[in-house]
């Protein structure tokens, strides 16, 4: 048995017993951890009745708590507290026989009772307790039964677990407790009702799962719910699942085909999402082995991503490329097709139309769009080496003389935007859609100068001044019209150069 301590504690409540024939009546109540019952049965002999506070007739505590009774009698004589517990001779002490002293209980004196504190409360201290009167003149007596409950404990739940992608797994939660306790799961924040015929179902020791998918990685709630007439209790264990996997493209990875111009400059980018990281290698068609610069030279890697950069110097290094991503689980391929495509002409004309605190928008005029293959003959403006990203491949370069079966349409524009503020500039770029191109996160009050480019399938066309401009300070958009700024790039009216073309 716990310990019995002593202390004082008073007892505020007179002994109200209604008798039904001689006997006390027995009134039973729902309760917790913290709420009482109305005590049991017992004999009233000569008058003299007993009271136990609390009146419970049946104490369910869970293994470690206490609990402390106070027993009177209604004419202020000292009882005695006893106790019988499961397996002793005799364990029911009820009718005035049976049951071991309670060596340490306190008399507190008439009207504050005989008190005993059970702490720590272990298994070993179930049984009945009863309070009695021994002179047999007198004899009298009231009883509480003491059931102890274990409380809820995850055993083997760990809060990270793996599984693989194609193969059955257990999302282990496994509980104990007494009373048994009810398992509920959360799958991704919703609860999970069972459903028939599904890849989940939930066994004694978690949740299966018959074929793992990518999908099923995040996280899982198992909550343990202990609930009685005696006591309830909810603890939960979170789970965070990670999913072994094959690798998987991601849309970042350049799409087929792509386009650039010779003497220009393409990224091609293979994306993957795996578990464990992947390697990616690149793989050129065999009859373009004879390209200079080796290729692996050219290869920038990061986790699950690689991007190889093809520099167009000759008409060898069109054609298919392939990447593999591979780990443990297996691997994907992707084949690229590299075509040569017709460098962009530059805008023709740059319009300010409006002008707020934090954006701007120009009406830009695309350039004479050609026929899909053609024979371009337009002598370009200094180049910049810019570079342009289109479908997970960008091109960048100078000359645009080729022939070409690549697409020529113009897919926006990149814009070159450079503020001064106190002597310093700072520069950044925005792509905008062709109609309307809006530019955003501008500095109110401020002036700006700057340079635009087309963007097309293959890459960017040269870049050309655009008009100068200035933020209003407030931060209400307003059409300026003194801000309105007219830059007439008549590319092909003034010998082949872009008005305003210079290096950055």
């Amino acid at each position: 048995m716990g310990r019995v301590k002593e202390y004082w504690k008073p007892v505020a409540v007179v002994l109200s017993a209604v008798l039904l024939s001689g006997a006390v009546q027995v009134a039973l109540a729902r309760v917790t951890r913290e709420e009482v019952v109305l005590v049991s049965d017992g004999g009233g002999g000569g008058g003299v009745a007993i009271e136990i506070m609390p009146q419970d007739s049946i104490v369910a505590r869970f293994v470690g708590d206490n609990h402390v009774a106070t027993c009177n009698t209604s004419d202020g004589s000292k009882p005695r507290w006893y106790v019988g517990r499961p397996g002793e001779a005799k364990a029911s002490i009820r009718g005035g026989t049976g049951g071991s002293p309670v060596q340490d209980a306190v008399w507190r004196g008439s009207g504050n009772g005989l008190q005993i504190v059970i702490s720590n409360i272990g298994k070993k201290d179930r049984g009945e307790y009863c309070c009695r009167l021994s002179d047999v003149k007198r004899a009298s007596e009231k009883c509480f039964e003491l059931t102890v409950k274990e409380p809820i404990e995850f055993l083997d739940t760990p809060t990270e677990q793996v599984a693989t992608e194609g193969l059955p797994y257990v999302i282990k939660c496994e509980v104990t407790g007494d009373p048994t306790p009810e398992i509920q799961w959360k799958v991704r924040g919703q609860l999970w009702k069972g459903v028939q015929g599904g890849r989940f179902d939930q066994i004694a020791d978690g949740l299966s799962i018959t074929r793992v998918s990518v999908s099923d990685q995040g996280f899982y709630e198992c909550a343990a719910i202990q609930m009685s007439e005696q006591v309830t209790g909810q603890q939960t264990r979170n789970i965070s699942l990670r999913v072994r996997h094959k690798p998987t493209f991601l849309a970042a990875t350049t799409s087929s085909p792509v386009y650039g111009y010779l003497t220009g400059e393409v990224n091609l980018t293979c994306a993957v999402t795996a578990d464990p990281p992947a390697t990616i290698s690149w793989y050129p068609e065999r009859d373009r082995q004879q390209m200079v610069e080796p290729l692996a030279s050219r290869v920038i890697n990061e986790e699950n991503r690689s991007t190889l950069r093809v520099k167009l110097s000759n008409i060898t290094v069109f054609g298919k490329y392939t990447c593999i991503a591979r780990n443990q689980l297996g691997n994907v391929t992707r084949i690229i097709q590299l075509q040569q495509g017709l460098k962009p002409n530059p805008p023709r004309v740059v319009v300010l139309t409006s002008a707020s605190a934090t954006t701007a928008q120009l009406d830009v005029s695309s350039p004479v769009v050609g026929p899909k293959v053609q024979h371009s003959t337009q002598k370009s403006g200094s180049n910049t080496g810019g570079s342009s990203s289109a479908g997970g491949a960008s091109s960048s370069g100078g000359n645009s003389s080729s022939k070409s079966n690549g697409a020529n349409d113009t897919l926006g524009y990149r814009v070159r935007l450079t503020r001064i503020t106190n002597g310093t500039s700072y520069s950044f770029e925005q792509e905008c859609e062709p109609a309307p191109c809006r530019l955003y996160n501008l500095t109110p009050g401020s002036n700006y100068t700057m340079r635009i480019a087309t963007k097309g399938r293959a890459g960017l066309s040269d870049w050309v001044n655009g008009p100068m401009f200035q933020t209003a300070m407030g931060a209400a958009s307003a059409l300026a019209p003194n801000l309105v700024a007219v830059a007439l790039l008549l590319v092909a009216a003034l010998a082949g150069t872009p008005l305003g073309a210079a290096r950055s």
